[in-house]
């Protein structure tokens, strides 16, 4: 297992990629390996070697998978050629995702499908089809096309809630290229507009970094194509340490802050607007000297805006001298502000909009910075920062719409009105109070694994789940690594039902069986008959209490503890966590104090390491102070309730 140090991996791309040991490089230090999937030999030093489980498998072996058929006729090896075989056979174990495919498991029609339109958005390898083969165990007779768990064709209206990317070529050569094109010319006309980068001569050895578009469909709240965007991205990764950027460090709001302003909201009868910032980066300015390649399709889209918009605005004169300055022999484009891609984009966007908020008379949380309090017409408001999304609490429509006048002197805003979809959540405001869940994503999570027809069950788990360490050959041909990345996102974002079982599958990602397949089915099965259940804020009066508890020696693995917090306000959860101890409990008693003790003992000791898990204990201290700060304090009481032995 060769370690994956791919720069364009995402956090569900495997951590090791397969591979056989072939020899030694001559001129470095490593080994030489064989990788099967991208048919490559590299050099690699972090390499670990499974000696024991070393057998050809049919996945490495192309000569099972493809194989040559001899006609009766052919009696020389050499008119031997591969057999194309019809797409309803496939071999589970050699389902690999390549670009050049276009074949349909399920042989539907697919005429009115343009190219840049993916089916699915599978996460590491997004928008593209699988490539189908056959096995030698299916050549003999007909086989009917496979029902498995893993669906690898749906249609268009299945696609899974989130942003797919899209291959530029095949999207400007599909049948809605005309679409494509317009988000391409409306991305440049957003640069132009704001003046992002002159068109200069620079020398060849300048540090130039590079940049690409980055095409994707937008969708709702229900997974339909909602818009294409377009977006330009600098290729961050050239960029040097010291010349092209020095800090890079910028906040980003916490999922537990987005329920707490929520909750907030429904304590104090507070109406939850939603504003979207466009192209919110651009709107910071750089400090150091960013050289960057002249992006593609650039001199024809600015022929195309100069057509349009002729030479009396001021986007019209900007692309005209751009047009100037390339047909003189400009060959780079010098970036005045933040452009998506580089390092120190999002620290220079959200400089930009605190300075702007501090004006307006918000400030930002000293545990929370982006989380923005402070009075309008001397009434309380409360606004959140997600990168380009806003949400903003506030009594009077009057007050949100005098801070939307105030950020669209700086910015270019959309009003979203009353929020009811940010960052993958549903939120439904009404006078009972503010639900908040992800139904929509959870039926296509089902759709996605072939489970919306499942028969339901009442737990995620069994009452008490051991689940045993894999000791036979791992179960490759199922997905066991994504679907646990899907639930994670689902558990801490409104589902801590969920939260324990999770916990427990993810430490078998690597090593799953067929058991552990079956624990997360049931989670689907679960989550079937709760589409539409999640977090239900209410006006009560209940204070902030926190309920913690652990579970001694509940890993019949290695014998550790399972520990868990909740926090509950307005009715409802506002953060959790469920997870195992970092060391083993010599007893209940220990396992309990475990939970709070990470500050008191952070060396060895003679019997205990006390590394011990005091997040939830960091956690209630950022949420009082949160809410001292905001001086709510008196009207908001807590508790914090711990089971002893």
């Amino acid at each position: 297992m060769v370690l994956n140090k791919d720069p364009g991996k995402n956090k569900l791309s495997p951590r090791a990629i397969e591979g056989i040991f072939v020899g030694y490089p001559r001129d470095r230090k490593g080994y030489r390996i064989w990788v099967p999937s991208s048919h490559q030999i590299i050099c690699a030093r972090d390499v670990k070697f499974l000696e024991a489980d070393h057998k050809q498998s049919k996945r490495n072996d192309l000569s099972d998978d493809l194989l040559l058929y001899h006609t009766d006729s052919e009696c020389d090896a050499r008119h031997e050629d591969f057999v194309e075989f019809p797409p309803q056979i496939i071999d589970k174990d050699n389902c690999q995702i390549e670009p050049s495919s276009k074949v349909s498991v399920n042989d539907k029609d697919d005429g009115g499908r343009g190219p840049g339109r993916p089916k699915l958005l599978r996460t590491g390898c997004r928008g593209r089809p699988r490539k189908v083969f056959r096995s030698r165990n299916s050549i003999e007779e007909d086989v009917q096309p496979v029902e498995s768990d893993i669906i690898l064709d749906v249609e268009d209206d299945d696609v899974f809630s989130g942003i797919a990317e899209i291959d530029t070529r095949l999207a400007l050569n599909g049948p809605d290229s005309d679409e494509w094109k317009l988000a391409i010319e409306s991305e440049i006309m957003s640069l132009i507009k704001n003046d992002t980068f002159d068109i200069i001569k620079a020398d060849n050895h300048k540090n130039i970094v590079g940049c690409r578009f980055v095409l994707a469909n937008k969708y709702d709240s229900e997974g339909k194509i909602e818009r294409r965007k377009a977006r330009l991205v600098a290729k961050g990764y050239s960029q040097k340490y010291g010349i092209n950027y020095s800090q890079t460090f910028a906040p980003v709001a916490r999922l537990d802050t987005v329920r707490l302003l929520l909750a907030l909201a429904v304590h104090f009868k507070l109406t939850v607007w939603q504003f979207d910032v466009v192209t919110a980066y651009l709107n910071g300015f750089l400090e150091e000297e960013v050289l960057m390649k002249v992006p593609d399709m650039f001199p024809e889209m600015l022929n195309c805006i100069v057509s349009k918009r002729g030479g009396n605005c001021i986007v019209g004169l900007r692309a005209k001298k751009m047009l100037e300055n390339l047909r003189s022999g400009g060959n780079v484009c010098k970036l005045k502000r933040a452009l998506y891609g580089l390092k120190q984009s999002g620290r220079q966007w959200y400089i930009k909009l605190s300075t702007k908020l501090s004006e307006m008379g918000l400030k930002p949380m000293k545990n929370e910075p982006c989380l923005f309090y402070g009075k309008v017409y001397k009434q309380f408001c409360l606004l959140l920062v997600y990168v380009d999304d806003l949400l903003i609490a506030s009594s009077n429509l009057k007050n949100i719409e005098y801070i939307k006048q105030q950020l669209l002197q700086e910015f270019e805003i959309k009003d979203l009105r009353e929020a009811k979809y940010c960052l993958g959540l549903e939120i439904e405001q009404s006078e009972n109070g503010i639900h908040l869940k992800q139904s929509g994503y959870v039926m296509d999570l089902l759709k996605q694994y072939g489970m919306e027809k499942c028969n339901p069950i009442m737990t995620p788990s069994e009452v008490k789940p051991q689940l045993p360490e894999a000791k036979d050959k791992p179960c490759e041909e199922y997905p066991y690594r994504e679907l646990i990345g899907s639930l994670m996102y689902l558990c801490v974002a409104t589902r801590p039902d969920i939260a324990n079982t999770v916990s427990r599958l993810a430490q078998f990602v690597t090593n799953p069986s067929m058991c552990h397949w079956l624990a997360a089915k049931r989670v689907l099965r679960y989550l079937a008959g709760t589409t539409h259940r999640g977090l239900m804020f209410r006006k009560s009066g209940d204070p902030l209490v926190g309920y913690t508890d652990a579970d001694w020696g509940g890993c019949a693995i290695d014998r550790r503890s399972y520990t868990g917090y909740i926090f509950l306000l307005s009715g409802a959860a506002i953060t959790w966590k469920s997870q195992k101890q970092r060391t083993v409990a010599l007893s209940s008693t220990e396992q309990n104090t475990l939970v709070w003790q990470k500050q008191l003992k952070k060396r060895f000791t003679c019997e205990v390491f006390y590394v011990s898990w005091a997040y939830k204990y960091l956690t209630i201290l950022r949420f009082l102070s949160i809410i001292k700060e905001q001086n709510i304090w008196r009207t908001i009481p807590y508790f914090m309730l711990e089971q002893n032995t």
